[in-house]
């Protein structure tokens, strides 16, 4: 059975933004012709699984600018990723040499060496602004403007770059701008750095704390989807509704809050724990909630079964929400962590955690969910977080 990669990279390249969705059931029919062999196979588990991660789906498509990012077996969907955001024919005088036939890429990482630039500034101070320009091919200018306090992350807005806004006590999540949804915006990759928001009932903040947080929960799910995984010891859409509530109240405009809108983002850190477990590299027995603004107050039991070491980052600002227990507090990693898991080890985490909100009750011993959000915060005490996720102000 021999796949058509020509047939699907050409419905892939026909997308402007840098995610693209597929049915699986339609990419299946794109890739073979029916009746080489069942289609079904590679559409569901066990055997889709492996088709879908196997170095030689993965070679292919990244030697055509694509990538596999997401597979959600429940819904049916693949999630592609754009490796390079492409630029038109005459955006830069270089494409002129490359052949029509050929995939352009860009011959210089300007954005990682913005990232290179912030990280080293601010080795010397605060960062206020960064303004880049660039002239191109047809007499036009673009021109990214990077504000005080934001930073520069991956987005899906046909490769451009987008501040996300970070969190203080001078600039705590209720005050973060948001924008009522499109009328027609039913789902946003949880990479999406718009700060969005969908009004709901008013009275959800009124009722009781684990209604409520159904409520959003339930809301949430069928906003953000693509990128929250359904795996044993992942979480996402807890974490959102809580915040979401919590922001309702402060500013009494009662709306479930995307990621950006609550100063949180996608991480792409490829040993991040959360996208190790996503990729199946990692497995997590466990994690628990002992305390909070305490080292090991967040125990986690990863197990890798692979034959090669795994090497996992837990970053500062990760977020844990509570499984099963919304009345308790969510945590967020203060401390960087960095272990290596030998091949067929198991090893327990520590990490130093602080408490996301302030009217939770102290973890002891609940089971917690990792998420795909670090919280985007200058803050370094748990007085800091509470201020930042907390002060209500005079609209509280």
């Amino acid at each position: 059975m021999v796949a058509d990669w020509q047939s699907l990279i050409e419905e892939l390249d026909s997308n402007e933004t840098v995610l693209v969705h597929m049915k699986i059931d339609d990419v299946c029919k794109r890739l073979f012709v029916e009746g080489d062999e069942p289609l079904t196979a590679l559409t569901k588990p066990p055997y889709g699984v492996g088709y879908w991660r196997h170095q030689y789906v993965k070679k292919e498509l990244e030697s055509r600018n694509w990538s596999v990012y997401l597979v959600d077996w429940d819904e049916g969907v693949l999630l592609f990723r754009r490796l390079r955001p492409r630029l038109a024919v005459d955006d830069d005088p270089e494409r002129s040499q490359v052949g029509a036939h050929q995939q352009w890429q860009p011959q210089h990482d300007w954005v990682g060496d913005l990232r290179d630039l912030l990280r080293d500034a601010r080795e010397f101070g605060t960062v206020t602004s960064i303004v880049v320009t660039k002239d191109m091919a047809d007499g036009t200018k673009v021109r990214l403007s990077v504000e005080e306090g934001s930073v520069v992350s991956p987005s899906d807005h046909g490769g451009r770059e987008i501040p996300h806004p970070r969190v203080s006590a001078e600039r705590p999540i209720r005050d973060l701008p948001s924008d009522i949804a499109p009328k027609g915006t039913k789902v946003v990759q949880s990479t999406d750095t718009r700060p969005l928001r969908w009004l709901v009932p008013r009275d959800w903040v009124d009722l009781d704390k684990v209604e409520s947080y159904e409520k959003f929960k339930g809301e949430l799910r069928q906003r953000v989807f693509f990128g929250v995984e359904n795996r044993t010891g992942l979480g996402g859409h807890g974490a959102l509704a809580t915040m979401s509530r919590k922001k309702s109240q402060q500013t009494g405009d009662v709306a479930a809050y995307s990621p950006a809108a609550l100063g949180l983002r996608q991480t792409h850190d490829e040993e991040a724990l959360y996208n190790l477990v996503a990729q199946g590299k990692l497995t997590i027995n466990s994690i628990i909630g002992t305390d909070f603004n305490k080292p090991g107050s967040i125990q986690i039991e990863v197990v890798n079964r692979r034959r090669r070491p795994v090497r996992l980052r837990l970053s500062i600002g990760t977020v844990f929400e509570q499984k099963d227990a919304p009345h308790v507090q969510d945590l967020l990693v203060k401390e960087d962590l960095s272990e290596m898991i030998e091949p067929g080890g198991k090893k327990t985490l520590k990490a130093y955690g602080l408490c996301l909100d302030h009217d939770g009750n102290p973890p002891n011993g609940e089971e917690l969910l990792l998420t795909p959000w670090t919280l985007a915060a200058d803050v370094d005490s748990q007085e800091a977080l509470w201020a930042a996720t907390d002060r209500k102000g005079d609209k509280g």
